[in-house]
């Protein structure tokens, strides 16, 4: 799932929610802000993959 500005508050808390439903994930130009469990999915040390060189 690939979500830009405000579709990614959406596209996050169906990933959180669903997780069975989601395979990967790439949010784009936004903050995750409050959004409930924003705050574990940063601390998890997920992997990021920056577009920038």
């Amino acid at each position: 799932m690939v979500a830009i500005d405000a579709a990614v508050p959406a596209a996050f808390l169906l990933a959180v929610r669903r997780p069975d439903r989601v395979r990967r994930l790439v949010l784009m130009e936004s903050l995750l802000g409050s959004l409930p469990g924003a705050e574990d999915f940063l601390a998890s040390g997920l992997r990021v993959k920056s577009a920038m060189p």
